[in-house]
């Protein structure tokens, strides 16, 4: 999912390795790598609910058997980033920063592992989302991990920012958002979405122009609703059905 390759093709190439997970007899990767292809699933279905439960799969379960004390501490903490992944896509944002609170002390497990960056990623984006309506002790743990994930973000992306710019800047125009810095947010926004296109982040861009719709909502109706255009195009070519549909579902409703 990181690189933002498009869900059907993942979709193929998990398949594949499903098949010879199946053979090996590994149960515990061949568990983590459906939960995979369900949330690939959940992107392409309008149909699905707000989690990743299914007829053919159980996130609960899941859970629990990755919470085994014998399962590895990696794999659990790769299937807790992508309940993030999956609850903020499904604009449960509460839920998405329990969880990632929740996680984050499985991070030491994956070190070296891109499910720390989409960690991060994600679990700005919820708190970026809360930050508006929190307060008091809420809105100071809030606050105090935004700026240490947006710490880390700055640092892989300095290091390398053909992967790690877009994330970067993303959360850096969000974070400019909610402290009311509008002309940096609009140049942020504008550089994440650059770079986003540049690096064939098709997710990212996706993302950063549904938030930058956001942003502009207010003050340019038209600059808006072009945004929307494009974050509906980057979700199709992606293969987020869901997010595209929901999102031309809220334009013809005016919101």
């Amino acid at each position: 999912m990181f690189r933002g390759t498009p869900l059907a093709a993942a979709r193929d190439a998990a398949h594949e390795a499903l098949q010879l997970l199946q053979r090996l007899g590994d149960a515990t990767n061949v568990s983590l790598l459906r939960s995979r292809l369900h949330f690939a699933d959940w992107l392409r279905n309008d149909a699905a609910g707000g989690t990743l439960d299914s007829d053919e799969f159980d996130e609960a379960a899941v859970l629990r058997e990755l919470q085994a004390t014998s399962v590895s501490k990696s794999m659990l903490s790769h299937f807790q980033a992508l309940r993030v992944m999956q609850r903020y896509l499904a604009g449960e944002y509460q839920e998405a920063w329990t969880i990632s609170r929740q996680s984050d002390e499985l991070l030491p497990y994956s070190v070296g592992m891109m499910t720390i960056v989409e960690h991060a990623f994600f679990q700005c984006l919820a708190v970026t989302a809360l930050l508006p309506r929190a307060s008091g002790d809420e809105r100071t743990a809030l606050a105090a991990r935004l700026e240490a994930q947006s710490r880390a973000l700055e640092t892989w992306a300095a290091s390398c920012p053909q992967n790690f710019a877009s994330l970067q800047l993303t959360v850096g125009a969000e974070c400019a958002r909610v402290r009311g810095e509008t002309a940096t947010a609009d140049e942020l926004f504008e550089r994440a979405l650059a770079a986003a296109r540049d690096n064939r982040f098709l997710q990212v861009e996706a993302i950063a122009s549904e938030l930058a719709m956001h942003h502009w909502r207010a003050r340019d109706a038209a600059r808006a609703e072009s945004l929307r255009a494009r974050a509906i195009a980057a979700y199709v070519a992606w293969g987020a059905t869901r997010k595209a549909n929901a999102l031309r579902v809220s334009s013809a409703h005016g919101s």
